[in-house]
């Protein structure tokens, strides 16, 4: 039986279109695959005074001469890597202290974890949990200069950690972790204002204050 040379080319053609077609489809397929499923790259030093979000990892220190930086989103993480975010002014004996200005502001963000091992210092406010829930702000060193005498040449008002306008839960829960940092060199360490009375600030000898009944452990 004899094929008619014109229909054996159209059916050929119609084979390899339609493979052509299912590897597009395929080729198409993984890069959205590979794309969506790729972690979103982590920011490094973002500039002083910057809003950010996502994941931010210092690869160096970072000197201010205002604020440093604002979370923007939930569920940001900020690392220091070890590094220092510090503040350099006119404020007391060079430092940014009395001068009204914030290392790292949560404003009001939830699921936020501040964290690395890196320094903060030199600010009126080191780290500002202000509002929001499940924020973690942990192994930390937050100074200032370190005072000649009180008598002599008395600290302005400066607070290592501040903690306020927090909301609770429903089940009560651990809404603000404060572990394991080393606040010194401020005339308040950590402070907590109109905050939840079930608040736990872990891991902290230096003063608190608080507007409700505080438990620590």
């Amino acid at each position: 039986m004899s094929v008619d040379p014109q229909h054996q080319n159209t059916e050929e053609e119609r084979i390899m279109n339609t493979g052509n077609i299912r590897l597009s489809i395929l080729l198409a397929l993984a890069v959205t695959l590979s794309l969506g499923l790729a972690p979103s790259p982590a920011q490094a030093n973002p500039a002083c005074g910057s809003t950010v979000s996502g994941l931010v990892v210092f690869d160096s220190n970072l000197a201010c001469s205002g604020n440093g930086l604002t979370v923007g989103a939930d569920n940001t993480t900020i690392d220091l890597a070890g590094f220092t975010l510090s503040c350099t002014g006119g404020g007391y004996l060079g430092s940014c202290q009395s001068l009204g200005f914030t290392g790292i502001n949560t404003a009001g963000h939830s699921d936020v974890l501040i964290h690395g091992g890196g320094t903060i210092t030199g600010y009126t406010i080191g780290v500002l949990v202000n509002g929001g829930s499940n924020v973690n702000v942990r192994d930390l060193t937050v100074t200032g200069p370190a005072s000649p005498g009180a008598g002599s040449n008395p600290r302005p008002a400066a607070t290592g950690i501040a903690v306020t306008g927090t909301i609770c839960p429903s089940p009560p829960d651990t809404i603000i972790n404060v572990h394991g940092n080393d606040v010194s060199n401020h005339r308040e360490g950590i402070e907590l204002v109109h905050i939840p009375p079930d608040l736990v600030v872990d891991g902290s000898p230096h003063r608190m204050r608080a507007a409700h009944p505080l438990i620590s452990r």
